[in-house]
């Protein structure tokens, strides 16, 4: 029979990550509901789950800054600022370089990924370049 880890209890029972799994924890202990809440720091009465999960997700907001990363940077392991990756920055200088002679009219985003999959370069997950790829990565060089 489970029972909390803390009590004893059996009743009103959850899991608890010893290690948060927004640190890549995966160790669970079984806890009530008011020992859970004791563990969080919090008063055993009112909050739910819930709760619990928003503030967790609002203090690692706090120290993991950075969203996705764009083309040709990726984040450092903190997630506060940008690396850059040299070999998509020599990608970003080929789609300025093409672009900057080229008519800016409908199709450019067509010449484009037809220009980088001739010249075998390919998207971060491998896969060939396509208009829309090409538009959502580079639009920002077009302008």
């Amino acid at each position: 029979m489970r029972e909390c880890f803390e009590c004893k209890a059996t009743e009103d029972l959850q899991n608890h990550h010893v290690v948060p799994r927004s640190a890549g924890g995966t160790a669970v202990v079984v806890l009530c509901y008011k020992c859970h809440r004791l563990a969080h720091g919090l008063s055993s009465n009112g909050i739910n789950h819930s709760e619990i999960i928003k503030m967790a997700l609002k203090e690692k907001a706090k120290t993991h800054i950075l969203g996705h990363a764009p083309y040709g940077m990726s984040i450092n392991e903190d997630r506060t600022e940008y690396i850059q990756i040299e070999e998509e920055q020599e990608v970003i200088r080929i789609v300025e370089d093409f672009i900057s002679k080229q008519d800016k009219k409908w199709g450019l985003f067509t010449r484009l990924s037809r220009h980088l999959n001739n010249n075998r370069i390919q998207r971060r997950n491998g896969s060939p370049w396509t208009p829309q790829s090409a538009n959502a990565t580079f639009k920002r060089y077009a302008a």
